[in-house]
């Protein structure tokens, strides 16, 4: 992970404003005024959303913050006027228009295909913590090794497009490694919050094990929402989970299921017990049973 506190526009956000590089300077400009209270080692990224006024031009930026050393993300909102001089700065809000991105236009027929012949997914935004990229790497081979289809998604491929495709195409199993809170998870070009999940309430989900390695997901709305949706099982942090002590939990457990052919509960349990330095940090809900 890069040391340096980095300040990056959505690639939304740059398509709506342009390659200003005024406008950005100007924006990072404002990031790092609102941030100035806050200690910045504690976060090694913010990520910006930008929306624009009837005169197009950038009237508020959602700041998504990433800390260092836990799996959780913070969500700040400025009201900025044409001057770009802030006006309001509201601190841990709901990120309300996440899923108003045009789902009509998302051209899920492109890569449904491929989803359908899938049993795994497995996914982090955040290929830079390296324990998170190779966590994701190692799953992906335990998945194939036990004789399963499966898919990496690495940095822009963890799309909120991608993951909505792949989630909603019959797998068995979908871990996504990343920040997140008890709205929502952070995706390379935005959340995917409970809304969406609440909008898709049936069966869509089924009949996939679902594994959030982040924090607070397990908390209402998401959790709800996901098991409304038809996960046959839901797994996520309920506190803030650690950077490093999270991902073997999440490595052991699916090599208790799928090759000790444990149970669910247990496996999430003992895993616990031998990797995390709290217990019951980790939730499941739904089939409990064996894989």
């Amino acid at each position: 992970m890069n040391e340096k506190f980095q300040i990056r526009l959505l690639r939304k956000s740059i398509e709506k404003i342009g390659f200003n590089a005024d406008y950005a300077d100007r924006i990072n400009q404002i990031v790092n005024k609102v941030l100035s209270e806050y200690t910045k080692e504690k976060f090694f990224r913010a990520d910006v959303k930008v929306a624009n006024n009837k005169k197009n031009m950038p009237s508020s930026l959602t700041i998504y913050l990433f800390h260092r050393t836990t799996y959780l993300l913070e969500v700040h909102r400025v009201t900025i006027n044409d001057d770009f001089e802030i006006t309001n700065v509201e601190y841990n809000v709901s990120d309300d228009d996440s899923d108003k991105d045009e789902d009509e236009q998302f051209n899920y027929d492109s890569i449904k295909n491929d989803a359908l012949k899938l049993d795994f997914v497995v996914g982090t935004a955040f290929p830079e913590v390296e324990v998170a990229k190779e966590t994701v790497e190692y799953l992906n081979n335990l998945f194939i090794n036990c004789g399963y289809n499966s898919l990496a998604l690495l940095g822009e491929e963890a799309s909120t497009l991608n993951y909505k495709t792949y989630l909603t195409n019959g797998l068995k199993g979908f871990v996504n490694i990343g920040h997140g809170n008890t709205e929502g998870i952070m995706l390379e070009d935005g959340m995917l919050t409970y809304k969406w999940f609440e909008s898709i309430k049936g069966n869509q989900l089924a009949p996939a094990v679902i594994y959030f390695n982040s924090c607070q997901v397990f908390n209402y709305p998401l959790q709800g929402s996901i098991m409304d949706a038809g996960a046959r099982t839901f797994i996520g942090g309920i506190v803030n989970l650690q950077i490093g002590p999270s991902e073997k939990v999440c490595k052991c457990f699916w090599n208790k299921i799928l090759i000790e052919k444990n149970r669910m509960d247990e496996s999430v349990r003992n895993c616990e017990k031998e990797h995390y330095p709290d217990p019951n940090s980790i939730g499941i809900s739904g089939d409990k049973g064996t894989f």
